[in-house]
């Protein structure tokens, strides 16, 4: 940027060449010119397509990336998720969502359950490893276990995340939850399996609230996710999709 002194240019405000001459309290300034990217090819629209997408999961995942990648040396839980999952990037590169209107989470859940997918969707990075198998029961709620990578302790927590994705007035939607648990081993661990916990109505009975949908609503499926916290330390985790 250069402040111009020559009588020839006073008062004046345009672009000549790379150069953008601007009008500043009665001075013309002078910077580089700022380009903006309208290129309509291919190859760079499913980029933009593919960064929106990923930056509006990020958005709407929060309450889960909070937990999985904090806020910490300058980055962001969203930035975090968009760094560590260039796999699905890539996938929606190749993408069309089949309605605007229809809810990220929708394409979340498509991908997860494409088999053309290939790779994981991390919702968090730590020591320890969490790997969680989940089905839908009869009362269409989400159950299953979440294995650790060593045995549970005392006091372990476990943060289950739950997005059911649901078809309603034409379009679909998500609705994310947080359940959390404090392990009581005596309770919640089988003494034979010390690395398994349990996820049901029994031992996490606030996922009946899972099925608290808009009237007219028709379930698609969920989103989980198993993420266990131990004093400082935190599970590295991935997304599920069950349908």
């Amino acid at each position: 940027m250069a402040i111009i002194r020559n009588p020839l240019f006073v008062n004046v405000s345009r672009s000549i060449g790379d150069i953008t001459l601007r009008n500043v309290n009665g001075r013309t300034i002078a910077s580089k010119r700022i380009y903006t990217n309208k290129s309509k090819s291919d190859k760079q629209l499913s980029r933009r397509s593919s960064f929106s997408l990923m930056s509006q999961l990020g958005r709407d995942l929060r309450p889960i990336l909070e937990i999985g990648f904090p806020a910490k040396n300058g980055s962001y839980p969203h930035t975090s998720f968009i760094k560590w999952n260039n796999t699905l990037a890539n996938y929606f590169s190749t993408y069309t969502s089949p309605s605007e209107y229809n809810s990220v989470l929708f394409d979340l859940h498509t991908a997860l359950l494409d088999p053309l997918f290939f790779g994981q969707v991390l919702s968090s990075s730590g020591n320890l490893h969490t790997k969680g198998f989940f089905k839908i029961n009869d009362e269409k709620l989400p159950e299953g276990a979440l294995a650790l990578s060593c045995d549970y302790e005392e006091n372990d927590r476990v943060i289950l995340g739950v997005c059911a994705v649901f078809y309603y007035e034409n379009v679909y939607h998500g609705q994310i939850r947080l359940f959390k648990k404090s392990i009581n081993l005596q309770q919640d661990i089988d003494s034979d399996c010390p690395t398994i916990f349990r996820i049901n109505e029994t031992t996490m009975p606030e996922l009946q609230s899972c099925t608290s949908l808009p009237p007219g609503a028709m379930l698609t499926g969920y989103i989980l996710t198993g993420i266990v916290l131990r004093k400082e330390e935190r599970s590295t985790a991935t997304f599920m999709a069950i349908s």
